[in-house]
């Protein structure tokens, strides 16, 4: 099924682009960009609260199942904003640290890839952690997004790293996540904001250097995000 033709996926869509443009045209300061990551991950958990939970129970997603950590993820440039800001200021220091020491060992490896160098690679998440996500409560919508109702077709394609395989999913969720998402970038490039789409790990790794000065700068037109291109 194409996504983009599901009436969910267009009135997300439609209606964050819209939301965004207009809030950007009022405010483009670190907050204001984060609360706009913010709004489309609570539409995303309101969207998935009001599923029909018998036709979610044929998802064999889980804790601890952490085949989808591996492939690299895209992100709009706020979400990642957003669990930068989230790590510095809700998890403890050694936490802190252990995932900025794991994003730039991540960050080191990857950045030099070619894409299907990376999407074979089967490397790791650096915010994944004993088989769990260390920043579950502020996960990019690729990952609210996507699901599985077969948890052996996962493990196929990680341990062949076969990227043609099909995974079986529940479409409702997916088009929701991937509505949101592209209303999010619409109203991001509407605005005039440059690469507003990027490689969460790259990203991660400049916004973890320095995060103020990179989003003001990003916010006044500047393409700060030009290397931090998804793969």
């Amino acid at each position: 099924m194409d996504l983009q033709q599901t009436d969910l996926y267009k009135t997300q869509r439609a209606r964050v682009e819209n939301h965004v443009k207009t809030a950007l045209a009022q405010d483009r300061s670190l907050m204001g960009l984060i609360r706009l990551a913010l709004q489309a991950q609570r539409s995303c958990q309101e969207n998935t609260d009001s599923f029909n939970p018998q036709d979610m129970a044929c998802l064999e997603c889980g804790s601890g199942c952490d085949y989808c950590c591996h492939p690299p993820v895209s992100a709009a440039v706020p979400e990642v904003a957003n669990i930068v800001a989230y790590v510095f200021n809700h998890l403890p220091e050694a936490e802190q640290d252990r995932i900025m020491a794991r994003v730039e060992q991540v960050y080191a490896r990857v950045h030099p890839m070619s894409g299907p160098e990376r999407t074979s690679s089967n490397i790791a998440c650096p915010y994944l952690a004993e088989g769990k996500c260390s920043i579950y409560p502020v996960r990019p919508l690729a990952c609210r997004g996507f699901n599985s109702t077969s948890r052996a077709d996962c493990q196929t394609v990680f341990e062949q790293t076969r990227k043609d395989h099909q995974i079986p999913a529940y479409v409702p969720l997916l088009a929701s996540a991937q509505g949101l998402k592209e209303g999010l970038l619409g109203g991001l490039r509407a605005s005039g904001l440059k690469t507003p789409l990027v490689d969460l790990v790259r990203a991660s790794h400049k916004l973890f250097a320095e995060l103020e000065e990179n989003l003001e700068r990003w916010a006044r037109g500047a393409d700060v995000f030009s290397d931090c291109k998804p793969f």
